[in-house]
Parts: structure tokens; C-alpha cells; sequence
């Protein structure tokens, strides 16, 4: 209760409350109050408390042969010690113990985003320019994960036309939304090539969706809502063709300074999310795919992302707040130079980093680890990989299957059968379609023909109960007309 209280007062910003909470941990719990209080930035004296850490998480437990946490947080005291060879030694202990729990394939990734950049092509982009909702309410902060983000959001946020809303899951949520979608028509698509057959009406309704969201977030009278969600640097394609007049502010900074920051950071990755940030080379790697992916989105989105440099932004907070309100077109408040000041709930890693006035001391922090950076050093200084070549332009128009439907729906069977028989030919394994084919053909009379869809689209998406229904209705039919040679 004491822990949980502290977390509490801490995200809100009642950073001496949460120490006594901390303190108070400690004379009852002397490791687990230390451990809380180690990431309240307050560091033992004695460094025999640290030893007796150290012990305990050597002790082989359910986790592992180690308490990788713990270690975690040992690597950050020591590094508040400013002893980094030992803050770096347990860092890496810790980290190698995580992987043994992890499933990240950083060739996954990079196939992921190569797909992402084909898919989202100048031509799709181009074809689909007045689409999306219109708002402007949504503003998006990304980059890679503590690049600064959780700082340019509390600059903004304490503005009084300005809501941070945090790290949001409204566009992972709405990409699950398309892909069960797909999973439930049986088309065999996913994300992101489900993205062509997007039509401008899917476009203002997810929009709608997203912004109802934002307002229950956000209830009052702000004229812009944050989403500060680091990652979704690998979804601005998306975000763009739902708002196309959304703002976007991308945050950028040292890599070799977010690659030591991810690494002495415990995400618990075991339970899933933030695998790249355990291992140098994976850290390496994101960043190579991260810069990619922000050239590509450049040249789709010229002039329409701000890139905001960290080192600059902590030399000149005030130089660069008016650079980011102006890109958001608000007036200057003087406010936004005392975010620390602000009280909203942050639950990010950087809880602590943005209760603090603007400081310097996280600027080439790299260079206290620099002996330990080959294998990033490596990656980083790699060629990458050539952008792809862009796929070809969707072969049919968007929401050519939804037409089929609203065809079928209104009597129109023949006009339903084409735009069927359209999609398969573009997509051959798109099970709704051979099975609303089938319903076509069945309006038409020819039943044999009906049944032979309805047959593939069970066979291709075994699970619809209604599919297997309606073949049964079918068969039953030719059975009635002496024509129901059954076929497996």
C-alpha cells in the first residue's frame, strides 16, 4: 500500500510526498523501500545497502537465476554514483537475464517496416488527398523511446489550450480494430496492406471514433489533445490519412544517448512490448529503421512534421516552445516555461525528468559508456538497406468488396456477383467475397454454382458459423430440386 501510494503521489508531481511514502517503505521493507526510492533519484550512502541488493538479486527465485529488476535498479544507482563501469556491468547482467523471456526478432521488425514503407506510397497518399477527418484537435508527439518526448509534451501541455493526454493506444487500437476486421471477413489481409481497401467513409468514421476517444480524455474546452506515444513514429501514414491537418512534432536526439538510456531502463519486457531496448545491437538496429522511416516520411509529408532536437530544445526551451506552438498555431502563454509545474498524472519512465526545471546533465551521457558501444557503434555505422521499391497501386478501387455488399443487400444480384468476381480476382483467398458470391449466385438461381462458393469460403474460414448455415440451406435447396450431388 505504501509503494503504491508513493507511485501514485509521484506520477502526480507530489514529489516529497512520494519520498516519505518511500522512506516510510523502507523501515519495513528495507528492499523494496530502497528500490523505490533509488528511482525517486535518492541514492544510499552506505554502499554496504547496495551490496545487500546486489545479494538478494543474485538469490535464484521464480524469475531466474537473477532478479533482473533489481539489477536494473542497481545499474541506476551506480550511475547516480557516477560509477559506470559497475552501473554498466549490471545493466548488461540484467538485460541478458530479460532476453531469456523475450521473443523480438529485429529481422521481423525491419520486414515490418519495409512493408509499412511500400504500402504507404506517394501514389496511395496521392489517390486519397482529400480523404480523413478534417480536425485538427489531435496532436501527435513521437520518437524514438526516451528521445523526449514525455518533455515536449509537458512543455505543450501547459499551455492552456492544450490537453496531454499521455501515451495513448487509440492508433494500436485502431489497427487491432482493422485487422480483426480482416481476420473476420477471412480476406487474408492484415496491416498494413488492409489499408488500401480503406474507403474515405472508414476514413471520417474511424476519425469520428478516434476524436470521441479524445473528448473523454479531454473533456473540457482545449482546443488540442496530445498523444504522446513514442512509437507511433511507425504509424504517420496512418495518422495522416485519418487527420490529414493533424500536428505532428517528432523528437530527436543523440542515438547513442537514447541507446544507453533504453538500455539501463527496466520496461519489463518480459510481459511483453520494448524487446529491441535489451540488447545494444537491437537498439542499433530500431534506430537505423526509425531514421529510415522518418526520411520516407518527410518526403510523403514535406514541411508537415516539426522535428524538435533535444539538445537544442534544453539550450533553448523558450526559443523552441514558440517554435512548437507556432506549429500547433497558438499564441504565446508563459506558462509552458514552468511545466514543471503541472498537475497532471505521468506515467511514463521520465516521471521524475519532467517534475525537474530544464537541466543539460542528460547531453552525451553516451560518453560515460562510450568503451562499452561497439556493437552499437556497428550497427549504427552500417550501411541500411535501400528504400523499397513502392508496390503497384491497388488493383481495385477502395471498399470494392463493401460495394459488393451494399449491391447484394439492395436486390442487385448481378451488379453483387461482378464486384465479387473483382475482388477475388485481385485477392483469390478473400473469403467473404467467394462467400457472398455464392449469395449472389444463389439470388440468381444457379445454385450449383452458389454452392461451390460457399463451399471455398468455408473451407478458406472454417469458424463463421453463419457460412456453414447458409451452405446447409443451399444444399437443402438442391436436395428439394433433385440436384444435391453432394460434393466434400
Amino acid at each position: 500500500a505504501l509503494a503504491g501510494l508513493g507511485h501514485g503521489l509521484l506520477q502526480q508531481g507530489r514529489m516529497e510526498e512520494a519520498l516519505d511514502c518511500f522512506r516510510q517503505l523502507r523501515t519495513t521493507a528495507p528492499l523494496q523501500g530502497w528500490s523505490q526510492l533509488i528511482h525517486a533519484r535518492e541514492v544510499p550512502d552506505d554502499p554496504a545497502v547496495l551490496e545487500q541488493m546486489e545479494t538478494s538479486a543474485r538469490q535464484p527465485s521464480l524469475e531466474g537465476r537473477v532478479r533482473s529488476g533489481l539489477l536494473f535498479t542497481l545499474a541506476a544507482a551506480w550511475d547516480r554514483k557516477k560509477e559506470y563501469g559497475r552501473a554498466f556491468a549490471l545493466a548488461q547482467e540484467a538485460n541478458e537475464a530479460s532476453k531469456l523471456h523475450l521473443h523480438y526478432c529485429p529481422p521481423a521488425h525491419r520486414e515490418s517496416v519495409e512493408e509499412v514503407m511500400a504500402v504507404f506510397s506517394e501514389s496511395l497518399l496521392a489517390s486519397r488527398s482529400d480523404w480523413g477527418h478534417p480536425s485538427r484537435r489531435p496532436v501527435f508527439v513521437l520518437g524514438m523511446p526516451r528521445s523526449g518526448t514525455t518533455l515536449v509534451e509537458q512543455i505543450l501541455g501547459s499551455h492552456s489550450q492544450v490537453h496531454g493526454a499521455g501515451e495513448l493506444s487509440q492508433v494500436g487500437e485502431l489497427i487491432q480494430r482493422m485487422i480483426a476486421w480482416e481476420l473476420h471477413l477471412g480476406s487474408g489481409l492484415s496491416y498494413p496492406a488492409c489499408v488500401a481497401d480503406l474507403t474515405a467513409t472508414d476514413l471520417q468514421r474511424h476519425g469520428q471514433h478516434l476524436l470521441d476517444g479524445l473528448s473523454a480524455l479531454a473533456p473540457g474546452p482545449e482546443r488540442h489533445v496530445i498523444d504522446k506515444l513514442p512509437h507511433n513514429f511507425e504509424h504517420i501514414g496512418l495518422i495522416k490519412l485519418v487527420f490529414p491537418n493533424a500536428a505532428i512534432l517528432h523528437v530527436r536526439r543523440d542515438p547513442r544517448d537514447i541507446a544507453i538510456s533504453n538500455y539501463i531502463t527496466d520496461y519489463a519486457a518480459k510481459f511483453g512490448g520494448m524487446g529491441f531496448a535489451y540488447d545494444l545491437g537491437w537498439i542499433g538496429e530500431q534506430l537505423v529503421d526509425h531514421d529510415r522511416l522518418m526520411t520516407h516520411w518527410h518526403r510523403l509529408f514535406p514541411g508537415q512534421i516539426l522535428e524538435v532536437p533535444y539538445e537544442a530544445l534544453v539550450d533553448d526551451t523558450e526559443a523552441w516552445a514558440r517554435r512548437m506552438l507556432e506549429h500547433l498555431d497558438l499564441p504565446w502563454d508563459p506558462a509552458v516555461l514552468e511545466f514543471q509545474s503541472l498537475e497532471r498524472s505521468v506515467k511514463t519512465a521520465s516521471v521524475w525528468q519532467v517534475r525537474q526545471p530544464v537541466y543539460t546533465s542528460s547531453k552525451a551521457r553516451w560518453r560515460r559508456y562510450a568503451e562499452h558501444l561497439n556493437a552499437l557503434d556497428a550497427v549504427l555505422a552500417a550501411c541500411p538497406p535501400a528504400d523499397p521499391d513502392p508496390l503497384p497501386p491497388p488493383e481495385l478501387p477502395p471498399g470494392q468488396f463493401a460495394a459488393g455488399m451494399e449491391a447484394l443487400q439492395a436486390g442487385r444480384a448481378d451488379l453483387a456477383r461482378q464486384q465479387f468476381a473483382r475482388v477475388l480476382v485481385a485477392n483469390p483467398r478473400h473469403a467473404a467475397a467467394h462467400h457472398f458470391l455464392g449469395a449472389a449466385l444463389a439470388q440468381l438461381g444457379n445454385l450449383p454454382a452458389a454452392r461451390e462458393a460457399m463451399q471455398r469460403s468455408v473451407q478458406l474460414h472454417p469458424r463463421q458459423p453463419s457460412w456453414q448455415a447458409n451452405l446447409a440451406a443451399i444444399q437443402a435447396a438442391l436436395d428439394r430440386a433433385g440436384l444435391g450431388n453432394r460434393q466434400p
